[in-house]
């Protein structure tokens, strides 16, 4: 590949009459364009990108190309627009070394999508606007909706409530009772476990404080798939009536209440004027049911409830489906079960069922309808953005008539111009992507602090992680389409 000025074109008066910047700058323009040249020939066929075709003479025999190839002007353009392919006459029309993309080219581009600066600036912060609206709000729905568990094979776990046959909209807690015929005799789950909502008062420490804690069957835990940070789980062991106080701590209790300190399994807490003995600590990831510890189930029901179908005490069933099987059959076969202890304790909690669904679905559910309200309004006010940054881009066209008219009458196809408008454009739209994720972190704060910290899990964690800033720059690239077609 060769690349340059001419001799004769180096020194013609016109060339040698101009000042010193303009001649670099054109040496610059005439080095952009680069043809091959074979020594078998001492001619060539340079074809640029919209398919302009001319004979071309090669000075000197060193592969130079004079300006007569395109004309000064012409010349200027082809290095700013793009791509040149070199066709050597020898044995027919035989393709030379191939294509090159120069790196001017992104640099022209750039230098006339920022050209006038204020014009620019407008557009980006117009995008920008819609773009951080969209990815704020994606970003809470990415966490809520459509990853709220950080399980493995989430999936598969379930959320056991119970209903009325008569009624299957209502949802309501699971008597002790029903739970552990559950436990022993299911068979669409290969794990079933319970969990109940606790508030401990912790003393023994510096200063008495309350705590939202959880009563959980040992099967809970263990089905989540998160293995302790120090210690172990609760065993069957713990969870059968008069035995010992255990617990497992939760992160944020472990850094509380011991230091961190590595010697904190075998220590006692006094949880509701009861030492419990720390037997694991949870890693500060696993947040289930958002508590600070986890006590047996049998030490939060009386004794005499265990056996009563009619009381129900904030238990709900959490199970992991068996390979194979799925929600549907799982709560077919409850739904049998509930029907036996209906017949064999008449009277109590007649007409009432187990219901089964997915535990992603039932994270969240309150704010789904809100949030995907919040997330079309958004993408209207990113198409609003669009629209208004494509009456900018067409102000802005109707003063390079001239231009694309001489590329055409050179013979730019209208796919070439439409190409050159969305390289134009491709830069605006990701400074606007850029601008957008700065707002989006305000955004998100500000976002978080209106949603009602109950009903947000707290599983969820609502940041700008890497499907999000995929999202955004997807976005993007999409919004500088869009403006540069429409």
């Amino acid at each position: 590949l060769f690349g340059g000025l001419s001799t004769a074109a180096t020194h013609s008066p016109a060339y040698l009459g101009r000042s010193p910047g303009r001649r670099r700058r054109r040496a610059r323009e005439e080095r952009g364009l680069e043809c091959a040249w074979g020594s078998a020939s001492g001619a060539v066929v340079c074809r640029n990108w919209d398919g302009w075709t001319r004979d071309c003479a090669v000075g000197n025999g060193r592969g130079f190309w004079h300006w007569e190839c395109f004309g000064a002007g012409v010349a200027a353009r082809r290095w700013r627009c793009g791509l040149a392919v070199c066709w050597q006459r020898a044995a027919g029309l035989e393709p030379c070394l191939g294509e090159r993309v120069r790196v001017g080219t992104m640099r022209a581009l750039l230098r006339q999508a920022m050209r006038p600066p204020g014009f620019a600036a407008v557009i980006v912060l117009t995008l920008a606007l819609g773009i951080g609206a969209n990815t704020a709000i994606f970003s809470v729905v990415h966490a809520i909706l459509l990853r709220p568990m950080n399980y493995p094979d989430s999936d598969r776990i379930g959320f056991v409530s119970s209903t009325l046959r008569t009624d299957p909209r209502a949802s309501f807690p699971v008597s002790y009772a029903d739970l552990r015929v559950f436990q022993r005799e299911t068979k669409a789950f290969e794990r079933f476990g319970g969990s109940m909502d606790a508030q401990f008062v912790v003393t023994g420490v510096a200063e008495p404080t309350r705590v939202k804690g959880a009563y959980v069957t040992p099967e809970t835990l263990d089905l989540l798939g998160v293995a302790p940070l120090r210690g172990r789980l609760l065993t069957a062991a713990d969870d059968v009536p008069g035995g010992a106080r255990v617990c497992v701590l939760g992160h944020r209790a472990w850094q509380r209440f011991f230091g961190g300190a590595e010697d904190v399994v075998g220590r006692g807490v006094i949880l509701d004027g009861h030492t419990h003995v720390v037997v694991g600590v949870m890693p500060a990831s696993f947040k289930f049911w958002d508590a600070w510890a986890y006590v047996p189930l049998v030490h939060g029901v009386p004794a005499e409830l265990r056996t009563v179908r009619d009381v129900r005490m904030g238990l709900w069933g959490i199970g992991r489906l068996a390979p194979g099987r799925t929600f549907a059959e799982a709560e077919q076969e409850l739904d049998v079960l509930a029907r036996r202890m209906d017949e064999e304790t008449p009277g109590e909690s007649r007409g009432v069922t187990a219901q089964v669904r997915a535990l992603a679905d039932t994270v969240g559910a309150q704010l789904r309808s809100t949030l995907l309200l919040l997330l079309g309004a958004v993408t209207c006010v990113l198409l609003i953005s669009c629209v208004n940054a494509t009456n900018l881009l067409l102000a802005r066209g109707a003063s390079r008539q001239r231009e694309y008219a001489v590329r055409a009458t050179l013979g730019a196809s209208r796919r070439r111009l439409v190409l050159q408008m969305l390289g134009e454009t491709l830069p605006l739209g990701l400074a606007a992507g850029g601008v957008g994720i700065l707002l989006s972190v305000w955004g998100l704060q500000v976002l978080m602090s209106f949603l009602p910290a109950d009903l947000v899990p707290a599983e969820a964690q609502v940041r700008l992680s890497g499907p999000v800033l995929a999202y955004t720059v997807c976005l993007s690239v999409l919004s500088a389409v869009v403006a540069g077609v429409l």
